[in-house]
């Protein structure tokens, strides 16, 4: 009887082993795709009446560009969520001399910041008021930066989409931005603007979706990006869609900008002006110029640091779609939606019909043009032969720089602030970009 026991229990407890080994086995055989959602003011599914208004005329405007786009239909684009980076797709912090690493913040993105005017006079644990002095003025670390290793060069095509069609990268301003890669860790953080209760990320997710699918209704192979942008992305051209905020309800209007660190200027030139004038006759907003920091030097042009962004040959352009904290923009933003994606869609579709054939397109340069501080404890100053507000190092280098007169203006990593470098004090320099 005991024995009888003793066996029913043994087949018991390994059926029990059994199982557990069987689930453990499936668990492990199956991929957990993590999902995300972006909560937005209206349903995010897209549905096939989802984006069938006709585009209506707005007294004062002139819709004749965004004539010749059909219908929406609800094919949808492919969606690019966040992976993690490849190991080998590093940005060394600092050249050997430099200071070591900050917590939270790199040394290269502590420079993308300043440069962006994102910098506050205290940074991840570096009190800028504890930096070494000279004659009792700050003495900027040496912050000299190493290119972000990059993937190959994509060979050169007509059309990079299937079957030799265009393709074309969409991105929704913030949406998603929390699962930045580690590289790009410092600006998660940034969900973008709102105003009259409408967060950005939801008006540009929208305004995203609509766009993909007018220009997939037009033949072209569109992706769908979240803020992370895959490594070395590479399209035919590729659109930031976001939307503006200010402190105060004064400013209005749109604004386009391209890379300032551009390797094809005068293309991503071209890109923005087909852009601006179908989006500006189409809507009838205000051309804002007022273009910042965070536009020309936003975090998916900056290939040469940065291995989640736009390959050299992708032209692209980053549009602020109006005001948020305007009302009058805010209300067309939010009841022209049809308009302003048709206008952006059309201006796309006139860029990649008016380009040259594929011989005659101008070629990402290779190189960079930047400045070398020549000695050490150089001052920079407020303005022209005013007074100094820091002092450089030897070999400090400026990729960035305008030149006014017997002097260079550059903007001071760690202090947040242009200074003028004296021309003598300098040399220039190019260096791989």
């Amino acid at each position: 009887m005991f024995l009888s026991c003793k066996l029913k229990l043994s087949k018991k407890l390994v059926s029990f082993i059994v199982a557990i080994m069987v689930t453990v086995m499936v668990a492990g055989c199956t991929e957990q795709v993590p999902t995300a959602t972006v909560t937005t003011s209206k349903p995010a599914q897209l549905t096939p009446n989802a984006f069938k208004s006709s585009v209506s005329q707005t007294p004062g405007t002139s819709n004749s560009n965004v004539a010749n786009i059909p219908a929406l239909s609800p094919t949808l684009a492919p969606v690019f969520l966040p992976t993690a980076t490849p190991e080998t797709a590093t940005v060394n912090d600092i050249d050997k001399a430099g200071p070591t690493t900050t917590p939270g913040l790199t040394p290269a993105e502590q420079q993308d910041q300043a440069l962006a005017g994102n910098i506050p006079s205290t940074v991840s644990g570096l009190d800028v008021s504890k930096l070494p002095r000279v004659n009792g003025l700050p003495k900027i670390p040496l912050t000299n930066l190493i290119p972000a290793t990059q993937a190959a060069v994509p060979d050169r095509k007509a059309n990079y989409g299937a079957k030799g069609q265009p393709k074309v990268g969409i991105q929704a301003g913030h949406w998603l931005i929390d699962q930045l890669p580690d590289q790009l860790a410092s600006l998660r953080a940034q969900t973008g603007g709102s105003g009259g209760g409408v967060r950005e990320v939801d008006l540009t997710l929208d305004l995203a979706r609509r766009v993909t699918q007018l220009l997939q209704d037009k033949g072209y192979e569109v992706d769908l990006l979240p803020a992370t942008v895959p490594v070395n992305y590479t399209a035919d051209a590729f659109v930031a869609i976001h939307a503006d905020a200010s402190t105060s309800g004064a400013p209005n209007g749109y604004k386009l900008a391209r890379s300032r660190f551009s390797p094809i200027p005068v293309t991503d030139d071209a890109f923005v002006k087909a852009v601006s004038d179908s989006y500006g006759a189409a809507t009838g907003l205000a051309l804002d110029n007022n273009i910042t920091r965070n536009m020309s030097g936003y975090y998916a042009f900056n290939s040469r640091r940065r291995v989640n962004a736009v390959s050299k040959g992708t032209p692209a352009l980053i549009i602020e779609t109006g005001y948020l904290t305007n009302a009058g923009d805010r209300a067309f933003l939010l009841s022209k939606k049809d308009i302003i994606a048709r206008s952006i869609a059309q201006g796309v579709i006139n860029f990649l019909s008016n380009r040259p054939v594929l011989e005659l397109r101008e070629k990402p340069s290779q190189t960079t043009p930047a400045l070398v501080v020549s000695q050490d404890n150089i001052p920079v100053y407020d303005q022209a032969d005013g007074t100094p507000i820091a002092y450089l190092s030897k070999d400090q280098r400026f990729e960035v720089y305008e030149v006014r007169g017997d002097h260079y203006v550059v903007f001071l990593p760690y202090l947040n602030k242009t200074g003028f470098l004296r021309r003598a004090d300098a040399a220039t320099v190019t260096l791989p970009r």
